[in-house]
């Protein structure tokens, strides 16, 4: 008979903690995922597959920035060309207007990007509230939305970043038996070599498998 598996009491957090105590240095792993983030906005956005945009070779130094910060994660045409998706608030609070489709489509992408909003967190919560400010920030000069519309976006974009994470673990470390190949799926996914890493050696205990 089988014995009882045996609880660690690990979180995902305390996983990457364990990794970044053996790993560089803060500077060096900061370099390396700027790094990695370039990589894949050049290669297409950070979430999935090349965008069309992918060739321009940008050298413009906002572009970079936004690329290792925001991350190239556009997929719909308005997005930042200057033009805004005309979009409201319901009175029973939906988010509605002519580019609703086309914005659905841009938040799950910006959801996904995992440079920007790590899957290593253990609940959308612990997102810093930076990035979240900095996200907010890109809807409003990207869309007609109102603060009023925030929460409702933000809890929009936090059941697509669940939804993701759980999509990317299926099709990563359930479709596979061998590492390498899981860890190839999730970089192929522009998720940080650090966190992969982390993400994996998570799934691998024998608690949460």
């Amino acid at each position: 008979m089988a014995g009882k598996r045996k609880h660690t009491g690990k979180t995902m957090m305390d996983v990457v903690a364990e990794a970044s105590s053996t790993s560089a240095s803060s500077a060096t792993r900061s370099l390396s995922r700027q790094s990695e983030a370039q990589s894949c906005s050049r290669s297409g956005s950070l979430s999935g597959p090349p965008h069309p945009d992918a060739s321009s070779g940008s050298s413009d130094p906002s572009s970079q920035d936004k690329q290792m910060g925001r991350g190239r994660s556009k997929m719909t045409s308005l997005w930042e060309s200057g033009a805004k998706l005309q979009l409201v608030l319901t009175d029973d609070g939906r988010i509605d207007g002519p580019h609703r489709v086309q914005f659905k489509t841009q938040l799950g992408v910006m959801a996904r990007n995992a440079s920007r909003f790590p899957l290593t967190k253990t609940s959308f919560k612990e997102i810093d509230p930076h990035v979240i400010d900095a996200f907010w920030k890109e809807i409003k000069e990207n869309t007609t939305l109102s603060d009023e519309a925030r929460k409702v976006v933000v809890e929009d974009l936090a059941a697509k970043w669940k939804q993701g994470k759980y999509k990317l673990k299926k099709k990563s470390f359930k479709a596979f038996k061998d590492d390498t190949k899981r860890m190839k799926v999730l970089l192929d996914h522009c998720v940080p070599k650090a966190e992969s890493e982390a993400m994996l050696k998570y799934w691998n205990l024998e608690e949460v498998r």
